[in-house]
Order: C-alpha cells, then structure tokens, then sequence
C-alpha cells in the first residue's frame, strides 16, 4: 500500500522537548491546539497560519484530555495529587491564556484517565474512573450554570472512560473486567433527561480482552464506537454503532492479521466519521458514513515509519476539515518526542442522476 498523497510528511515538534507523554489536540476557529505532559507538567503550543507557537506551561498534572466546540470553547481536563488523592482537574482557555485550574472529582478515592467533551449546547462534560467506591467506577460530572456537579454512573463498574455528547443525549463507553472469564469487555451506556440507560455489552467476544474504547457522536445523532480486541495474540480494531433499536453487530475494521492499537473516531461535517489508528509500523486511516449499514470506504496509509509510536492523539478542525494528528514517537536514547501529521479534508462524494428523455 502506498503513502496517501493527501497525507503530508510527519514534522518533528522539537519545541515539545523529549519526553513527551500523554498528548491531545483540538481544534477550533481555526487554530489547532495541542497539550502534553513532560515532568508531571503539561505544556501547550497552538497551530495557528502554518506556523507553531513557542510551547507554554499550563499546571502540574497529568493525563490531559481537551476538547473543543464550534463556539469557540476550549478546555483541558487532566490529574494531578493533591494532599495525597488524585483528583480531576479543569482549565479553559480565553484565546490569550488559561484559567486557574478548578477541582471538579471531589471523591475520597483516587481519580483516573479523564476524557471531556463539548456538547452543543456548550455544556462541559467529564467522565473518569474513580476508586471511591472501593473499586474502579465510572463518574460523570458535568458544569451547568456555572456549577459541577458528579456522581458515578449507575452500573457503571470499570476504567478507561471516553465520553461524547450531542444535544441532551451524553454517551459513555469503558472497559471492565468479566468477574466469570478475567478479561475486559467494552461497555457503554447513554443519559437522556438526566437519566442513564443500563449499560449496554458491545464487545461480543468474552474470551479475550477488548481494550481502550473511543466513542463519538455527530450532530446529526450518529454515536459510533471503536476499541482494539485480542485475538490470535494480535490486537484487532472494531466498530460497532448505535441506533434505535441498539448497538450493531462488532465488525473488524482493520488487518485481522497485523497487530493494530491506538484507535481513534472522529465524526466530520458532513456526516461521515473518520478513523485513525496504529498498525503495525503503518498509521491507517479510514472513512464510514453515519448512517446505518453504510460501506466502510477503503483504507488509507498515512505514515510507514510508526513501528515505535506511543501515544497518538486526533481531531478534525470544524472549519476547513482537514484531520490533525499527532504521535509520540521513541527517540535513539529511548525518550519520546513529537510528531505531526495532517489530512487534506474529506471530500464529500457526489451523486449523478441519470438523465431520462423522450
């Protein structure tokens, strides 16, 4: 398979420093935003007329997540250890500088892996694992009339959340450890009206571990999911969406026999949803429509050289489209240093009508 032309060449982001770990990146008015952490200290730099910004210290902490609306709201959710518990953070950005950081998990427990989005209504959303139950537990918060509230999701056992919204439905993926069989299965459950849905079993192959969930959602009301599943001692991606009558069926989305991991959604403005995820050395990229059964389009290599990548974040910008990634990547004296790389935008297929006349 040859490197796609729509694909530019990886740029080495020197400014980040080396070791670099725990990126995420988004997009809005357009300007692309990146933070990552180095030396428990997460640090932001922005893209913004082809050229990068000097990187710049945000808090202490750890685990960033950012998220970005169409309004022009950017906010980063992220760890850090204070008084001996880790607990949720939150900061937002105001175009010049970011806000000091407001403690948003309030539990007695520890405080994991936070992911955040914007709804479109500009409500901020989080979920997390927390241990205040005495186990790993899913929470929900979210900041209505300037106030967080959370509680742990009903049923909602587990780790690694990824959270979506999209008008006054919020959907929740994770993953959580089969008591009978020892293995992780990915779960998922949805709040409408303020009321949560029991949680829904996506993975169907309870033998073997599905790992790392990624849920998105358009704002034409598609919710789709991906995540990496065992299987013959390779990691497969899958997909699975929703609609009225539940999840589909999982289907394999990449190499079943190449071993692929890092698997991200990104729904687009026109509808389609785009995937990205690690395989083998290769970076794959792929486009499905929303809509039910439609036909996955073909794959797309973006980058040939990925064999070491560690950490790989993505997103879209609303405005021109084009996909933004970014990898961590092993450098010679085993740090890890920055990359990026970007995608042309979709284009939307079109359809001819064949002209009838007498």
């Amino acid at each position: 398979m040859a490197l796609d032309p729509n694909w530019s060449a990886p740029q080495h982001l020197s400014f980040a420093g080396s070791g670099v770990q725990h990126v995420a990146i988004a997009a809005m008015d357009g300007v692309v935003h990146l933070v990552w952490t180095r030396d428990r200290t997460i640090f932001h730099a922005s893209l913004a007329g082809g050229e990068w910004s000097p990187a710049a210290r945000v808090a202490t902490g750890d685990r960033p997540a950012l998220a970005a609306s169409d309004a022009g709201s950017l906010v980063c959710a992220y760890t850090n250890v204070f008084l001996g518990n880790r607990e949720v953070y939150v900061v937002t950005w105001d175009g010049a500088r970011w806000s000091l950081p407001q403690p948003v998990s309030h539990t007695t427990g520890g405080s994991y892996d936070p992911s955040v989005c914007l709804g479109s209504d500009g409500i901020i959303h989080l979920a997390w694992a927390d241990t205040t139950p005495g186990e790993s537990w899913i929470y929900y918060a979210a900041r209505r009339n300037g106030a967080w509230t959370n509680a742990p999701v009903p049923n909602g056992r587990g780790s690694r959340p990824s959270i979506a919204a999209n008008g006054g439905e919020v959907n929740v993926a994770w993953q959580d450890r089969s008591p009978a069989t020892g293995r992780y299965d990915v779960l998922a459950a949805a709040r409408h009206d303020g009321e949560w849905t029991l949680p829904n079993l996506i993975s169907d192959a309870p033998e073997v571990h599905s790992l790392f969930p990624r849920i998105a959602s358009s704002t034409r009301g598609h919710c789709h999911l991906i995540w990496q599943e065992e299987r013959d001692q390779v990691y497969v991606i899958r997909h699975a969406d929703h609609w009225p009558l539940g999840w589909t069926a999982p289907v394999d989305v990449s190499d079943p026999a190449v071993d692929a991991r890092l698997a991200h959604a990104l729904p687009n403005r026109y509808g389609l949803f785009q995937f990205i995820w690690l395989e083998g050395a290769l970076l794959k990229h792929r486009v499905r429509p929303g809509e039910p059964n439609a036909a996955w389009w073909e794959p797309e290599l973006a980058c040939d050289e990925c064999g070491d990548v560690s950490d790989l974040a993505a997103t879209l910008s609303p405005g021109d489209g084009q996909l933004h990634v970014v990898f961590g990547r092993f450098a010679a004296n085993g740090a890890r240093d920055l990359f990026y790389t970007r995608r042309k935008a979709i284009e939307r297929k079109k359809t001819f009508l064949p002209q009838i006349s007498n």
